[in-house]
């Protein structure tokens, strides 16, 4: 798999002050029914990882779409904006100790299925949206151009 250069620096998610932080939206999140949902229920909570590490970060608020360019302009990447950010109105923020991460084996190699064992992203997407002629072969050599050509 080849790696790819592009990417968000770490601390992509801004603080904005002490109580607000804004997620930029990305090509190829292809979550709009995600932004469509906070617009109906803004309720949000994000879990953020670090790899190797078992602790979590929790956050918990309420989340509105914003296209304000203020807000927007700092996230820019090579010169790209993103088209929209959720920006988070924090009211939970608290950190989940390792147990969990450490009994599921998330970061230890020695505890993941074979890669033949399971299945790949583009068979998940495959069986789950159903869409005619998409086969996984296909949804392949899709996912694979967007990763190289469009991540922004």
């Amino acid at each position: 798999m080849r790696r790819i250069a592009e990417r968000d620096a770490a601390g992509f998610v801004r603080v904005l002050d002490d109580g607000h932080l804004a997620i930029p939206e990305r090509p190829g999140n292809k979550r709009i029914d995600s932004l469509r949902n906070l617009m109906l229920n803004p309720e949000i909570g994000l879990l953020f990882l670090l790899p190797g590490m078992g602790e979590t970060l929790r956050v918990n608020g309420r989340a509105v779409v914003t296209k304000e360019e203020r807000l927007l302009a700092p996230m820019a990447v090579q010169g790209k904006m993103p088209p929209v950010a959720i920006v988070v109105a924090v009211e939970e923020c608290y950190l989940h100790c390792a147990k969990a991460m450490r009994r599921s084996g998330l970061w230890d190699p020695a505890t993941w299925p074979a890669p033949e064992k399971r299945p790949s992203a583009a068979r998940i997407l495959s069986d789950h949206a159903k869409l005619d002629g998409m086969t996984p072969e296909a949804i392949a050599l899709r996912l694979e151009e967007g990763y190289v050509k469009r991540l922004y």
